[in-house]
């Protein structure tokens, strides 16, 4: 029988791990369900064109930087997720359900601020290689869901170009979300955020935000450290245009405590507790609002967001994460 030659780009495993050190590689401890991913080495290459009496522009050429970058894409899963939440959010605390099991855990992620985000090695294996690239970090997290499909998760990540490894993938199988499972709120404030109307959305987005640069000093082509810029959250929702509540919100720039939870009520964990993560901006303004205007079709309006920090909540954007897993921490 012939061998078989190339593969499928389903035969990639990618696979997350929490650093101890920024920058040495671990071995992952999950490998995750992915719909496409592009994550893959990159450089800069420059052009010697030195000038040899001759007509010809170029004679040689240099590779000066390396690195590993790309987009990562899979449905969120419950376990899954916190690596990247802690990736890009940088502090959490792990707390036990009120659960009767006393087996759910809650763990709360928070925006680091006087401290660096734990860094995550990204294992990738296929058939022809395999390669652990230490020092990721996330530059962006889109939470995205349509009416009547999965909830699924952007990742967008820069990490060292990598080294040669050998991995053995095991996908962890957590639990998976779909659009009735995601959901919006809106209200005056945050206590008010729990009997507040589910937002009858057609899709709802979420994106998490933060430059990452690689930071590669002379003397080096490979990143040492990955400077991290200024967080951001938004995102938008599209719905029905009924009544002109959002539209008034937007025009009038008010102030709302806004709620994105994805919450699969049809999983039990536990006793009697759902495995979920629940986003909530104390302080956020629907920042852009548009029309929909096709002649056969509902009238849809688009609904922007933008989060703020609230000084007095003390925080931008809060998520609180709930499943089995003991902790997020360095192996």
């Amino acid at each position: 029988m012939a061998n078989k030659k190339g593969f499928l780009g389903r035969e990639v495993g990618l696979g997350l791990g929490i650093e101890a050190t920024a920058g040495t590689a671990v071995v992952p401890q999950v490998f995750m369900r992915h719909l496409s991913s592009d994550f893959q080495r990159a450089k800069t290459r420059i052009i010697n064109d030195s000038a040899m009496g001759r007509v010809e522009k170029n004679n040689d050429s240099e590779v000066v930087e390396k690195w590993a970058e790309g987009k990562i894409e899979g449905k969120v899963g419950d376990i899954t997720v916190g690596y990247m939440l802690l990736n890009m959010m940088g502090v959490v605390v792990t707390t036990t359900n009120a659960d009767a099991s006393t087996l759910v855990k809650d763990h709360t992620f928070d925006i680091a601020q006087l401290v660096l985000p734990p860094s995550l090695t990204i294992a990738r294996k296929d058939p022809v290689a395999s390669r652990r690239h230490a020092l990721g970090y996330l530059e962006q997290l889109e939470f995205s869901v349509e009416k009547g499909g999965w909830v699924t998760v952007v990742a967008t990540v820069k990490s060292k170009m990598g080294t040669t490894s050998t991995e053995t993938v095991s996908v962890l199988v957590d639990t998976e979300f779909t659009a009735k499972h995601m959901f919006a709120k809106i209200a005056a404030n945050v206590a008010g955020l729990g009997a507040a109307t589910k937002i009858g959305t057609q899709t709802i987005k979420l994106t998490l935000s933060r430059p990452v640069t690689p930071y590669i000093p002379n003397g080096s082509d490979e990143p040492t450290e990955m400077d991290l810029g200024e967080w951001t959250a938004n995102g938008e929702l599209t719905l029905r245009y009924d009544d002109t509540t959002y539209e008034d919100l937007s025009f009038a720039n008010t102030i709302r405590a806004l709620q994105i939870g994805i919450i699969n009520t049809d999983k039990t964990i536990g006793t009697a507790a759902n495995p979920g993560l629940v986003f909530t901006a104390p302080r956020a303004r629907l920042s852009e609002f548009s029309l929909s205007s096709d002649l056969p079709t509902k009238v849809i309006q688009t609904v922007g967001f933008d989060c703020e920090l609230d000084t007095v909540a003390g925080y931008l954007i809060r998520v609180v994460l709930t499943n089995l897993q003991t902790a997020y921490a360095s192996a």
